[in-house]
């Protein structure tokens, strides 16, 4: 059995035992959404989604129907809703472990990290006042890219402003 296929398997199990509790159906369209998120390797949005549907899924469901699954899948803690600039991003989480990232705030770049020490930080943390129920951090900055971007740009402000003040 593939890790993907392992992914899946906890993953319905958690949704079936979700769905038992709060009394709601089980039904085919939430495990193809299911099936399709696990096979995700990274972050995605609504509209990635709704894409890989069409190209693969075995159900056409309508976007306020993959909106209303997603939500259940958020409530239910299999998927973390990353509210970051543009859109909303998700990520499948089934397994209980730290989540790390590193966003720009120039451009909405997400890149996940995998760092033990940082992980296991994270994971001794508790708190009187809330219970952990996921453990997620963010650390922005501006990426390379950018910030190459941002270099150009001043240089470039830079030049034109001596230029203006020798003419």
């Amino acid at each position: 059995m593939s890790n993907r296929d392992e992914l899946y398997t906890q993953a319905e199990e958690k949704l079936n035992s979700f769905l038992a509790q709060q009394y709601r159906r089980k039904t085919p369209e939430r495990y193809e959404v299911l099936r399709i998120i696990c096979s995700i390797d990274d972050i995605f949005t609504l509209e990635q989604l709704a894409d890989r549907m069409r190209a693969e899924g075995k159900f056409q469901v309508s976007r306020s129907t993959l909106f209303n699954i997603i939500d259940l899948f958020v409530e239910a803690r299999l998927l973390i809703k990353h509210n970051l600039p543009g859109a909303a991003h998700y990520e499948c989480c089934v397994q209980d472990r730290p989540y790390l990232y590193l966003v720009c705030t120039q451009c909405g770049s997400i890149h996940a990290i995998r760092h033990p020490q940082m992980e296991k930080v994270i994971a001794t943390v508790k708190s009187r006042k809330i219970t952990i129920c996921q453990r997620v951090l963010y650390l922005n900055g501006t990426c390379k890219r950018c910030e190459m971007a941002n270099r150009k740009e001043r240089n470039k402000r830079q030049n034109s402003n001596h230029i203006s003040e020798q003419v």
